[in-house]
């Protein structure tokens, strides 16, 4: 039998999913594989996240990607990205922010995705991943950032930053589908309301 702090957790979580559901805001299989993670008790809800650090990111869309790769002075990058697909259509700046998740185990990417849209987040794009590394370019080499992709009719990837002895560099996984993520890593994120461009 569950312990009573897991059973209240546990019916939280429903509560929460049965809103969504009854909202119009999660679909059928999206309800299905909620409801297939909570029996094998790998959904994770705000509990498990640990070091939600917030930081405010101004986003100035007048860079081009390339512009802001190079003042990022990044030592090692990626040869996989296809730059030119990631550039925003938007003019003009906003301030999101930014939150840093990371978790208190080994998780699958597909955890952490489901785990974040049950929570209204999303993963930062790309341009704001840049955008971040620029202003903010020690927290990389503490431990590494990263964030998800998930391109039309292809699996989704993974971008990030990380670093050592004051070398940063941006790494890219094409694939992502079984990969377990270190429990140190970091996970960009921003709410659902700042949408992408």
């Amino acid at each position: 039998m569950l312990p009573e702090h897991e059973r209240a957790r546990l019916s939280k979580r429903l509560a929460d999913i049965a809103e969504k559901a009854e909202n119009g805001h999660l679909p059928f299989f999206k309800l299905m594989d909620a409801l297939k993670l909570i029996a094998e008790g790998k959904l994770l809800d705000s509990n498990s996240w640990v070091n939600g650090k917030s930081f405010p990111l101004m986003i100035n869309y007048n860079y081009s990607i390339r512009e802001l790769l190079m003042s990022g002075s990044y030592s090692l990058v990626a040869s996989t990205i296809d730059f030119p697909s990631f550039q925003p259509t938007a003019i003009g700046s906003q301030v999101v922010q930014v939150r840093l998740f990371h978790f208190s185990r080994e998780i699958e990417s597909q955890e952490i995705l489901d785990a974040f849209q049950s929570a209204s987040y999303r993963p930062i794009t790309l341009f704001e991943l840049l955008a971040f590394g620029m202003q903010y370019p020690k927290e990389q080499l503490i431990s590494r950032i990263a964030t998800f992709h998930s391109p039309e009719n292809s699996p989704p990837e993974a971008f990030l930053l990380y670093g050592r002895f004051h070398q940063r560099s941006l790494g890219h996984y094409r694939a992502i589908g079984g990969m377990k993520w270190p429990k140190d890593s970091r996970f960009a994120v921003v709410k659902d309301e700042f949408k992408t461009f």
